[in-house]
């Protein structure tokens, strides 16, 4: 279900309106499911980019927003850290151990 900053709306004749997708917006969906598996391994920063090119190009930046936090959340990402930065900050917060001889 999309946010309610995603939702298209219009007002034309008073009220509002939802305006739904349908089959012509298919290759919309297409082709942001194409910038998702297109950056995998890829930088956070430079998918984010892809995508507001995407907002850019499209008829409805809305709807770009909309099927990209649908994809966002089904989608998965991995650190290269190699430790989690709570950890790696929880031990350089703890004071050294004593050395034993």
């Amino acid at each position: 279900m999309l946010r309610k900053e995603h939702l298209r709306v219009s007002r034309a004749g008073g009220g509002y309106h939802l305006q739904f997708t349908d089959e012509c917006h298919r290759s919309l969906a297409a082709s942001l499911l194409g910038v998702f598996q297109g950056h995998i391994g890829e930088r956070r920063a430079v998918l984010e980019r892809a995508l507001t090119e995407a907002e850019r190009e499209a008829e409805s930046f809305k709807l770009v927003r909309g099927l990209a936090a649908l994809l966002e959340r089904e989608a998965t990402s991995k650190s290269k850290l190699p430790c989690h930065p709570d950890e790696r900050a929880g031990w350089r917060s703890r004071a050294p151990k004593p050395c034993r001889l």
